[in-house]
């Protein structure tokens, strides 16, 4: 399985998302000294079961359920 960092990246992907979601998609990033770019792609990356761009982010997918249950507790609670 090839992993984002061994490709060559000449592609890009734009999505449209509120100010408040990026604001925490930056905060995110900002913790685990990524940018938000690096994040994105290894957010989503992992949730198609591909290999994580960085070693480092092998805590990504727990922290990324608990950033899913916050932002899906304050939807439900709204």
């Amino acid at each position: 399985m090839k992993t984002a960092m061994s490709t060559k990246k000449d592609s890009m992907l734009h999505i449209r998302v509120s100010e408040s979601d990026r604001e925490k998609i930056k905060n995110y990033a900002d913790k685990l000294g990524m940018t938000q770019s690096e994040f994105c792609l290894n957010a989503l990356l992992a949730a198609i079961g591909e290999d994580l761009e960085k070693p480092a982010m092998d805590n990504v997918l727990t922290r990324l359920a608990t950033l899913e249950k916050a932002v899906f507790n304050s939807v439900k609670a709204a």
